[in-house]
């Protein structure tokens, strides 16, 4: 007695649109296309950092130097995206480097870092306050000015910010983290947009609908 072998049929690729029938009823369904969306995603959360970014410099007339910032943020965020795209678990684990970049950088200028932070609360306090003057003793770390030294804590600040925009993205990618990933987002960016409406003050008005975009994005992707 003979057996004969049974091969599986040929796979053949899934068209994108495919022709429904049902009932005599026909009708084209267009299948969902990964580059739209990835593009959806990327546009959220730059609207995200750069919108937290632009509120906090808004709110509070720090020293910076606003377009290097954005363009360290843009660059950053666009290269982890494009990086998890081709290759999710080594861009998970630039998104842990980052994470391990700040105590480094902290330890490495850490005196640089407390005369940032200082003068950071000094500004918050003069602008909160409403008052024109206080006395700025002029501190210097090496070449570094206070200025500067506010600008190296801001850059840490965007990259802790890129990093956890990146890392809850992962999550809004799972269907069962989706909703953890959407908190994560809120509490990381709303307390900057709250930290100037609470004291009344004033910001640049596309700043705070970038950031109402980015919460309304964030609940529709998620």
């Amino acid at each position: 007695m003979m057996f004969r072998r049974l091969e599986p049929p040929p796979k053949v690729p899934a068209p994108r649109d495919q022709l429904l029938q049902h009932d005599g009823i026909s009708m084209t369904v267009q299948s969902k296309r990964p580059f739209p969306e990835r593009t959806v995603r990327l546009l959220i959360t730059l609207m995200g950092s750069i919108g937290t970014l632009l509120c906090m410099y808004g709110f509070f007339d720090f020293p910076l130097e606003i377009r290097s910032l954005l363009i360290v943020t843009v660059v950053l965020t666009c290269s982890m995206r494009l990086i998890r795209t081709f290759a999710p678990r080594i861009g998970f684990g630039l998104i842990l480097v980052g994470f391990a970049a700040i105590p480094a950088l902290l330890l490495r200028h850490r005196e640089a870092a407390v005369i940032g932070a200082g003068a950071i609360y000094n500004i918050m306090r003069r602008k909160v306050l409403w008052q024109a003057y206080f006395p700025d003793p002029s501190v210097h770390v090496g070449d570094w000015n206070e200025a500067k030294c506010v600008q190296f804590v801001f850059l840490l600040l965007m990259i802790a910010l890129v990093c956890l925009l990146e890392y809850s993205d992962v999550l809004m990618t799972h269907s069962q983290s989706s909703t953890s990933g959407f908190w994560i987002r809120f509490l990381v960016t709303f307390p900057f947009l709250e930290s100037g409406l609470y004291f009344g003050l004033e910001t640049y008005s596309y700043a705070v609908f970038m950031l109402i975009f980015f919460w309304i994005g964030t609940i529709a992707v998620a």
